[in-house]
């Protein structure tokens, strides 16, 4: 498409030149798209339920009151724990039924982190609040001065916590174990095996999970900014995605140099990876959802295009969740309640499904089933049983 330009440069800091769309470190070149965006003419599939038929995909259904912070199950799939203000609940993923819940004094932001036996909650001001996983009880706290942190996280005998700077406290005590040296201001986090991803808005680093000692810092030069957001690591090219505003980054996993950058006038909203692709999804200045594959092996984009999620007469409106691959294809949480997919492969729509009256707010999906959030409820979704598998 022409209605923007990305502009990519080299970790040696070539310049932006009119040569820089010949060179392989640019996978986003103009000349690289193979498709030209356009409305695909596929034949797609919509559900609507009338008004008093309850869909047969709808698992379950709560009321909720207050903003939805955080969705994540436990590695069973049965467990669903749901941050919302200063509460965690945990919910039966089948059946939508409460089975405990537990109060935090500060508002919990981010989903909690389920270890064996125990859930960890971090608030907004940093404290960390250990329940027992059978019956919610609250065992102990601790405050860990970090401010709006990023999601703990269970190594071994610690929980680790990210906030100004990145600390591990003992899993039964919340006694301290270390801390890192540099710091990280609302950070956000990806781990990985023995290693942690973490960056802010002016600084990244590989940290050692077991001592908390910097792997590597990444250095942008002179510019501000590096790849703070959406982290997605791709361990068969050893290269770790992040994003920054309009700014997509490709880092060596390993040495933390810089390999290629993207540019864009919107802001990446999410990424994702498949067996053969980086997949993007960015709001443009214009409010529009724009999608996009990278083919990493070739280093060329496989297709871009605004999405239109308009088809036979249904208004999808606009894409408002994190995207998730599911089934081999994009899946994701739009402003008119609807769950929808596109084709990875060529960028085409394939289906949606009714899964809210209203805006989905939050989407996390396990198996063949998602949950998500939007104005008062939260709902639990059979994937299987939707047109979005057919």
């Amino acid at each position: 498409m022409n209605r923007r330009t990305f502009l990519v440069r080299a970790a040696a800091g070539v310049g932006v030149s009119a040569a820089i769309g010949l060179t392989p470190l640019n996978p986003l070149a103009p000349d690289s798209r193979r498709e030209a965006s356009a409305e695909t003419t596929t034949p797609t599939s919509s559900e609507e339920p009338t008004e008093t038929e309850r869909p047969s995909h709808y698992l379950w259904t709560d009321d909720v009151f207050g903003g939805v912070s955080g969705l994540v199950t436990d590695t069973t799939g049965d467990e669903l724990y749901v941050s919302r203000g200063t509460t965690v609940e945990r919910i039966d993923a089948g059946s939508g039924e409460v089975e405990w819940d537990v109060e935090s004094e500060q508002s919990i932001e981010e989903p909690v982190a389920v270890g064996d036996e125990t859930v960890f909650a971090v608030g907004r001001h940093g404290r960390l609040v250990a329940a027992g996983r059978d019956g919610g009880d609250r065992l102990w706290f601790e405050d860990t001065n970090a401010f709006s942190p990023a999601r703990p996280i269970v190594v071994d005998e610690t929980v680790v916590v990210a906030g100004q700077y990145v600390s591990a406290y003992g899993i039964d005590s919340g006694e301290p174990q270390w801390s890192s040296s540099d710091r990280f201001t609302s950070p956000r986090t990806l781990r990985s095996g023995r290693h942690l991803y973490v960056g802010d808005h002016r600084n990244t680093a590989k940290l050692d999970l077991r001592d908390g000692s910097t792997v590597w810092q990444f250095d942008n030069g002179d510019r501000v900014g590096g790849p703070s957001f959406n982290f997605v690591l791709d361990s068969q090219r050893d290269l770790l995605f992040g994003t920054n505003s309009g700014t997509l980054y490709a880092v060596d996993a390993n040495a933390g140099s810089l390999e290629w950058t993207a540019e864009d006038p919107g802001t990446f909203r999410s990424l994702a990876a498949t067996d053969d692709g980086l997949v993007y999804c960015l709001e443009t200045d214009a409010g529009n959802s724009q999608f996009g594959v990278i083919d990493l092996d070739d280093r060329e984009i496989l297709w871009e295009k605004i999405a239109s999620l308009d088809f036979e007469g249904w208004e999808y409106g606009r894409v408002t969740t994190d995207i998730t691959v599911y089934g081999g294809t994009i899946l994701v949480g739009t402003s008119s309640g609807h769950l929808a997919t596109i084709d990875p492969d060529a960028g085409r729509f394939r289906a949606a499904t009714t899964a809210h009256d209203d805006g989905i707010d939050r989407l996390s999906v396990d198996g063949d089933r998602a949950y998500l959030t939007g104005s008062r409820v939260l709902r639990g979704i059979d994937l299987a049983e939707t047109v979005l598998v057919r």
